[in-house]
């Protein structure tokens, strides 16, 4: 065998050594990092059966989550999670097939103490500085508006180049009527919630979670960013 078809072949297994074992931590550094807002305290295994420990959205724990992707599916940005709280496919773009459960604390500080945000099939993707698809549905566990717990249901679409989802109760009545949420393609968000108290005391208690009385009934708006931080702590 000449020395050029034994470089080829020792070339070619290699090539095949490093698409089979390539760690997850080289392929991720390789793809750009991790996800603009997304962080792990450790990355483990390889890029086809990998794992994400401690990890944290928009500094929310989430969780550990298992990572599942090939090194060409990771040369384009695209790779695979998946844990007890939720799964999905990750991408530069956004995120597709968004299933799972989140702290509604990552939406809404003052709303969300004990309550929860759940996505099904949920994709938000992102390009030339605007909406480009959003689609699937959440739902919002509210605990923090009297009287009681409450549901808000709505789908995910493009408007106006934002992401938007418009969230309505799913029994009435109910004091918070509608909350909408906006996503920019910046990782900033828009909250509005309006509510109608039903009595003096329902009244009162909107008042202490910041809703003010307007045209439309008590209305109450937050804007964060639901995406900070590094790709990867150390």
């Amino acid at each position: 065998m000449s020395a050029r078809r034994l470089a080829l072949l020792f070339a070619a297994a290699f090539a095949i050594a490093l698409a089979l074992f390539l760690p997850l931590r080289l392929g991720l550094a390789l793809a750009g990092g991790l996800p603009a807002g997304i962080s792990a305290q450790a990355v483990g295994g390889s890029v086809w059966r990998g794992r994400l420990d401690g990890v944290r959205l928009g500094g929310v724990p989430v969780g550990d989550l298992d990572v599942a992707a090939s090194p060409w599916s990771l040369a384009r940005g695209r790779f695979r999670v998946a844990g007890e709280a939720l799964r999905a496919e990750i991408r530069r773009d956004g995120v597709h097939a968004l299933s799972g459960t989140l702290p509604l604390v990552l939406l809404d500080p003052g709303l969300g103490r004990g309550g929860e945000v759940h996505f099904d099939r949920a994709t938000l993707r992102f390009a030339d500085g605007g909406c480009a698809e959003a689609g699937g549905r959440m739902a919002l566990d509210v605990a923090t508006l009297p009287p009681a717990a409450l549901r808000l249901i709505g789908d995910l679409r493009c408007a106006g180049g934002d992401a938007e989802a418009v969230l309505r109760p799913e029994t009435a009545p109910a004091p918070l009527q509608q909350l909408t949420l906006r996503l920019r393609a910046d990782g900033s968000y828009l909250a509005e919630a309006v509510a109608t108290p039903t009595d003096t005391g329902n009244r009162l208690a909107l008042e202490l979670l910041g809703f003010a009385p307007g045209p439309a009934g008590h209305v109450r708006t937050h804007e964060g960013r639901l995406l900070t931080g590094v790709s990867e702590e150390k």
